[in-house]
């Protein structure tokens, strides 16, 4: 019957390279066994007499395919639009599929989107099923949710059993993400008598609102306060107000963490830094490799890192004592997540292996999983170098915003004239890298030793290319060094107060917001949370050498669905938010992309500044699948390594940069360099012309194509060689 109608049937091929692509596109599973064999599940979504389409692949059946049923063999004509099945084939000679076995499913579970309701069933990727009285319906955290929640859109898990009509009933549906949805971070406003106020946005509590505390104990209303730090998932209710079903405390009071060495020990204190730190008996203390100890296991000059709460007293309650290795073999890396495998994570191309003891942290701090982390995701690692040389994390943190720099604490194992390496990292070094001695002042590169504790900041100039330093600075020599994570007290004119202390800052104190870009020390305010590190003046005062903002009371983290999109604002489920040229865009993957790659109805998580008016989305990143359209560097053109787009310097600049290209390609080429702000729309034409191989450089004087100054901000420049693109990069101009 097959080879029959082979003759009129449009022939099905695919080869591996297709199946590869529909395993991303398809919601159901596609499985290839072989080269020739093909296994899916999904909706019938059309039947003939002898051929059924799942997931848009038509399969044919004979006298030889296997039919079955939950209870045993069905016959083919059983079968019809809308039963979920596996099914197995094989391909023919002719291009088709043959089918060997089809499985009807008698009860299924599955992850989709919500397509169509009506008033007693619901449409999930294609499968219809109905709800009755008995289907249990929840909320992402599982609070009680009736049918008439449900909203086109959601993203539910769909359970449902095959009934002897033939059609499906829903015995469960959970909502995990909604258009309708919405998650926020950030600080408690105000509160009422049934809400709380985050951001300007008024989230209702109602009895089924299940409210935890930071290590996940429960709490009441009551408990929340004005200031606390929160998360919150709510949902639109009809009258556009919002509901909470779950609010998570991520910190209560103030608390603040410092690195240093101990400088005095009690019977129930140490002093680390001048900060005199009380423990009791549910301070947890850990050694070098996260294992148990005892307060007696302290000594004198332990380098120790202290995570401690402010009591209403204004002392400190250490909560968590780690002892810290010393510099010579502790490595502190901050760079995107390269490779996850096993119990190991690649970070910069450095290898750090894991185990139990490994203190995974979220970007709150709060204890997360290894399989939380994400290949792309920053993350600021801490490890020690093992006698056979590989590296063990003890402390891994994610970083919430995206930054292309590559920062690494260590000891510099080899000096070269232009070159340093530290941690095994190879640096470049030119005539633009700024080299700083403990104190923040410049010296010159030669003034540097093998062994000494540097800390380097530095950029990759083409993706797996070389790394540039830009910033190399010695660290304290004598120890006298802290780091403070801690939140702003108020400011006085040239300095800052944080946890009850006063640090002086000066002309060369490094100052960095939430996206490690230079600030302003007038771009501080009270409330921020900040990392400092200082220095330990003769007279016991403190000198900041470095502060960056970490979270701020006017930050707040959202997550749901595009409501609509323009080229000066998004709209995130009900709040809208302002797009400019600084709002970073990522894929679900963490890659740069432009604003213009974003689509109403797809769900994002939106970080954002400001609680008055319009606040500016500072970053975007897609969750799902998103365009992968990046501007991370790509071959689209020739060989690789045949075109090489290198980071422009300076960077940041003002007025003016140098962009570098080389072309290794021979023959001639149609060339265009183009910048780009972040909302994907283009700013000025830097070259369009063709060149022959060779090393070329170009000039952006700040200006746009009609001559007027270009604002601050982030910009893309993107390499199109023939037609195709091939590459891009940022850069900052600061003004």
């Amino acid at each position: 019957m097959m080879q029959q109608q082979s003759s009129n049937l449009h022939s099905v091929r695919l080869n591996r390279g297709i199946m590869f692509i529909l395993l991303a596109l398809f919601s159901f599973n596609i499985v290839q066994l072989r080269a020739d064999d093909l296994e899916l599940e999904g909706v019938i979504e059309a039947i003939g007499p002898d051929s059924l389409s799942v997931s848009s692949i038509t399969v044919f059946v004979d006298s030889d395919t296997e039919v079955r049923g939950p209870n045993g063999p069905i016959g083919f004509s059983t079968l019809r639009a809308g039963h979920y099945v596996e099914v197995r084939a094989d391909l023919q000679n002719n291009g088709v599929y043959l089918a060997n076995r089809i499985e009807l499913f008698g009860d299924v579970d599955f992850e989709g989107n919500i397509q169509a309701l009506g008033s007693d069933s619901l449409s999930v990727n294609g499968l219809a099923a109905q709800v009755d009285a008995n289907t249990e319906i929840r909320g992402p955290s599982g609070s009680i949710l009736a049918f008439s929640d449900l909203q086109i859109g959601d993203r539910v898990e769909l359970q449902a059993d095959l009934q002897p009509n033939g059609g499906y009933l829903a015995t469960r549906i959970e909502v995990e993400t909604s258009g309708n949805r919405l998650e926020i971070e950030g600080f408690v406003d105000a509160k009422g008598a049934a809400s709380i106020e985050v951001n300007s946005i008024t989230l209702f509590v109602g009895s089924g609102t299940e409210i935890r505390g930071p290590h996940g104990s429960p709490l009441t209303f009551g408990d929340i306060q004005v200031g606390d730090q929160v998360e919150v998932r709510a949902f639109l209710r009809p009258d556009s107000s919002y509901l909470a079903t779950r609010i998570k405390v991520e910190s209560e009071g103030r608390q603040i963490e410092i690195s240093g060495f101990i400088d005095a020990l009690g019977t129930d204190s140490l002093t680390v830094g001048g900060f005199i730190l009380t423990i009791n008996s549910a301070t947890e203390l850990r050694g070098r490799n996260g294992e148990p100890i005892t307060f007696s296991n302290l000594q004198l000059g332990d380098l120790v890192e202290v995570k401690a709460l402010q009591r209403p007293d204004s002392s400190y309650l250490a909560t968590r004592i780690r002892l810290r290795n010393n510099s010579s073999s502790e490595v502190e890396l901050t760079a995107p997540i390269d490779s996850l495998f096993g119990d190991t994570v690649a970070v910069a191309g450095l290898h750090f292996g894991t185990d139990a003891a490994t203190e995974i942290l979220d970007d709150q701090g709060l204890p997360i999983a290894f399989g939380d982390l994400l290949v792309g995701m920053i993350v600021e690692i801490r490890g020690l170098r093992q006698p056979d040389s590989s590296l063990y994390a003890t402390r891994i943190k994610v970083e919430d915003y995206f930054q292309d720099e590559v920062e690494v604490t260590g000891t510099i194992d080899s000096l070269g004239t232009d070159f340093l390496v530290v941690a095994s990292l190879h640096f470049n070094v030119d005539a633009g890298t700024m080299v700083l001695d403990h104190q923040n002042l410049p010296i010159a590169f030669s003034d540097l030793t093998l062994g000494a504790l540097v800390e380097v900041r530095a950029i990759r100039q083409v993706a797996g290319g070389p790394l540039r330093a830009e910033r190399i600075k010695i660290e304290d020599p004598a120890g006298n060094e802290i780091e403070l994570y801690a939140v702003i007290d108020s400011l006085g004119i040239a300095s800052l107060y944080a946890a009850g202390s006063a640090f002086g800052v000066d002309a060369n104190t490094l100052i960095l917001n939430h996206a490690n870009n230079p600030i302003t020390f007038s771009d501080l305010a009270a409330g921020m949370l900040v990392e400092i590190k200082a220095l330990i003046e003769p007279d016991s005062s403190f000198r900041a050498v470095r502060i960056k903002i970490e979270n701020s009371p006017n930050f707040s983290v959202i997550s749901g669905q595009i409501i609509s999109l323009s080229p000066g604002q998004i709209v995130v489920s009900q709040p809208a938010y302002q797009l400019t040229v600084a709002t970073v865009v990522l894929n679900r993957h963490f890659e740069v992309i432009s604003a213009s790659d974003l689509a109403v109805g797809e769900t994002i998580t939106l970080w954002a500044s400001g609680t008055a008016g319009q606040p500016a989305a500072l970053q975007i990143r897609q969750q799902g699948a998103g365009n992968l359209t990046s501007i991370a560097p790509v071959t689209s053109a020739g060989l690789p390594g045949d075109y090489e787009l290198a980071q422009n310097y300076p960077n940041p600049f003002n007025p003016a940069t140098t962009i570098p290209l080389t072309i290794r390609s021979a023959g001639v080429h149609r060339v265009e360099i183009r910048v780009y702000n972040l909302l994907g729309q283009s700013v000025r034409t830097i070259f369009s012309g063709f060149l022959d191989s060779g090393s070329y450089r170009f000039q952006w004087d700040g200006h746009n194509n009609d001559n007027h100054p270009a604002a601050s901000g982030m910009y893309i420049y993107r390499l199109t060689v023939d037609g195709k693109p091939v590459s891009a990069r940022r850069m900052l101009l600061l003004k």
